[in-house]
């Protein structure tokens, strides 16, 4: 996997944890949310249309707060 852009696609706090949406292809991305405590929850495939590679997996992460 190419790394790209390592901004988040969507991310969202709720009452008793985190949850962000990282596109598959930012690698680095996945690695910093990861370090950070997240967990991918699930991967949507053709979920984010990428300006170069079209349409690519999303990750769901969340993190317990």
């Amino acid at each position: 996997m190419a790394v790209r852009s390592s901004i988040p696609v969507a991310a969202v706090n709720t009452v008793s944890g985190a949850a962000a949406g990282i596109a598959v292809q930012t690698v680095r991305a996945v690695s910093l949310w990861r370090s950070l405590g997240f967990e991918i929850l699930a991967t949507v495939p053709q979920a984010f249309r990428h300006p170069v590679d079209g349409y690519i997996g999303l990750h769901v992460m969340y993190r317990r707060l």
